[in-house]
């Protein structure tokens, strides 16, 4: 088993689903885990799951839609913990509720890609 003691872990998309068990799984393992995503309230619930103590995770609102704030986002990561050595690029969305994909508006497919 992988041990990521002094490793310091991006995670995207980690309030929720998938990117929450692997910010989960990373911390269990001992990296110090940053949980990103575009909505601050369920990246703090998720967070206080998994590290009560706040000891070796913190959040950082970030859209990966948008360039400077995933630059801004690194920038602060290094800037409180000293460096980045892992990402794991999980954020995504799914398309509209109840339609099938081969109904999508070309703008609706744009945004889950």
């Amino acid at each position: 088993m992988q041990d990521f003691k002094h490793r310091v872990a991006l995670v995207t998309g980690a309030s929720t689903g998938i990117g929450e068990a692997i910010a989960a799984e990373l911390f269990r393992r001992g990296a110090t885990v940053v949980m990103t995503g575009r909505h601050t309230a369920p990246l703090t619930a998720a967070a206080a799951r998994l590290d009560p103590d706040g000891r070796r995770l913190m959040t950082l609102r970030m859209d990966v839609r948008d360039a400077q704030s995933v630059q801004q986002g690194i920038e602060e990561i290094v800037r409180r913990c000293g460096a980045l050595h892992l990402l794991v690029n999980n954020a995504g969305i799914t398309g509209p509720h109840e339609v099938d994909i081969d109904r999508y508006a070309v703008e609706d497919w744009h945004e889950v890609i």
